[in-house]
């Protein structure tokens, strides 16, 4: 019986740590997943979203007053109501509460009224602004894909920096390991009193040794706020690792630059928005233009009242407000006379429209300013690139050399310290320039339209 209780408690202990290590482990996600997340879960997005839905919502009042007519409609029913009597013999109906003529029986009132009116003819005012809410409607979806696109640039940085900064702890524990061998090394070869080494050599590792933990510390640091940009930007809560594990980069690609400023320029969101925009103004516009002309329409009401009680009068001038009923229909037109206000408004809208029009010619100045930016940060990304695989080659040999010199008493310490910094040089900056290239890339596809978000 002990020996079977003891077995079941290490049967919990052992699943209880298997839970632990996988509640622990790192959950890994593709880019793509990433962005999906973070344009379901971003809080900016969400709000844009939400600007969508009120610029929806004035686009159908705008096409409500252009498709449908204005009705109004009152009901009213109720009660009691006293049988009024106009006519009123003073002696015979003296005990029918005085001389005030109202029955002793009540009943109740039905009474409805219905005024419609329809514009038939506005001189384009209404269509005018129902085209302007609807570019206005335009304009806030393009800027809610600008924000989506931004995002995902935002993750792209944050997922290939985590690659990155896993590359370069590789890089920097590859460099502790051998500082470690050579200072393993260097006592030996103090202890036995050969070699051509000192304790200045000893000292001159342990320094180095200081620098390359700091650079591990640093780069440990920017591994962690990389995975929280993720977590922040995508609404999840996760411990973050990429499903990619490396920067290398196997086909390096040439860029036309001249396609794809042209390209950026038509597939924008920014450029698109400000444009719908632009055309929103532009109607709003036309219309103020067509204020000072009237709205022709067709209006009509209906009125109707109905009680139990039977009010007639021997009186023709005296209207009956209990029983009636009642219809008309006619044409008229509606202007308007305060010209002022109307031509005050005509320079206001026409101002708007001008100001996002050179705000338009700005925005395409400043996209191509961005373009040729990227263009040339991913060329010279590429160049290093390619200069520090070469490098990284060299380095490594070099180290090589100086490692095997130095273990057999041939070497010196400054040559092993100066190949250990080198390879390591060349290793971070091949590294950070295969990043560079990454992530201008992804830009530039992004902007120019090449490259989709998975919600598109």
């Amino acid at each position: 019986m002990f020996y079977f209780r003891m077995s079941f408690k290490s049967l919990l202990t052992a699943l209880l740590l298997m839970l632990l290590s996988f509640s622990s482990s790192a959950r890994e996600y593709s880019l793509d997943e990433l962005i999906g997340l973070g344009i379901r879960n971003n809080k900016e997005i969400k709000s844009l979203k939400e600007d969508t839905e009120y610029y929806r919502g004035k686009y159908i009042e705008a096409a409500s007053a252009y498709y449908l007519p204005y009705m109004n409609a009152d009901f009213m029913a109720g009660g009691p109501v006293a049988n009024h009597k106009k006519e009123v013999n003073r002696v015979t109906d003296a005990s029918n509460f005085g001389y005030m003529g109202i029955d002793s029986t009540f009943g109740y009132l039905i009474k409805s009224s219905i005024d419609f009116l329809y514009p038939i003819y506005t001189f384009g005012k209404l269509g005018n602004l129902k085209d302007a809410a609807n570019s206005g409607l335009l304009a806030s979806e393009s800027n809610l894909k600008a924000k989506e696109l931004d995002i995902a640039i935002q993750i792209s940085q944050a997922y290939y920096s985590i690659i990155l900064f896993n590359d370069i702890l590789n890089v920097l524990s590859e460099g502790e390991k051998r500082l470690i061998d050579a200072r393993k090394k260097l006592k030996e070869l103090l202890d036995r009193e050969e070699g051509n080494v000192t304790e200045k050599d000893l000292y001159k590792l342990d320094y180095y040794s200081s620098e390359l933990y700091f650079r591990i510390s640093e780069t440990k640091k920017g591994l962690s706020l990389a995975k929280s940009a993720i977590n922040t930007l995508c609404g999840i809560n996760d411990e973050i690792d990429t499903r990619d594990k490396e920067l290398a980069i196997k086909d390096i690609e040439n860029i036309n630059l001249k396609e794809y400023t042209e390209l950026s320029i038509d597939h924008r969101y920014e450029v698109k928005a400000i444009r719908n925009l632009k055309k929103s103004l532009e109607y709003l516009s036309q219309a103020q233009k067509r204020a000072y002309f009237p709205d022709i329409f067709v209006g009509g009401g209906l009125r109707f009242s109905h009680s139990n009680f039977d009010f007639d009068e021997s009186n023709p001038w005296i209207r009956d407000d209990f029983n009636y009923f009642g219809f008309a229909i006619g044409l008229g037109a509606r202007l308007s006379l305060d010209i002022g206000a109307k031509y005050g408004k005509d320079i206001q809208a026409y101002a708007q429209f001008m100001k996002y029009q050179y705000l338009e010619e700005a925005l395409i100045s400043g996209i191509e300013l961005q373009t040729k930016k990227l263009y040339e940060e991913y060329i010279e990304a590429k160049n290093n690139y390619e200069t520090y695989s070469k490098g990284e080659k060299a380095a490594k040999k070099w180290l090589t050399t100086e490692t095997m010199n130095y273990n057999i008493g041939l070497g010196d310490t400054k040559g092993l310290i100066d190949s250990l910094v080198a390879y390591a040089q060349a290793g971070i900056i091949k590294n950070k320039s295969a990043y560079d290239m990454k992530i201008k890339k992804i830009t530039l596809d992004f902007y120019a339209g090449k490259m989709k978000m998975n919600n598109q």
